[in-house]
């Protein structure tokens, strides 16, 4: 597809696709976070401070 005064862009559904594929990737270092959370909480424990929390 080609739009009038510039190079072509891609279909909707690629646009989609790419959100889609960016959510899963967001779901899966959520997943891994929660799970390193709750198996071995010391390895996050100095990465947040106290004020990570009011942000």
């Amino acid at each position: 597809m080609r739009t009038p005064h510039g190079p072509p862009t891609r279909p909707t559904c690629w646009r989609r696709r790419g959100l889609t594929r960016l959510e899963l990737v967001t779901e899966a270092v959520r997943a891994a976070l929660e799970e390193t959370a709750c198996t071995a909480d010391h390895l996050l424990a100095n990465l947040v401070d106290e004020e990570w929390g009011r942000r």
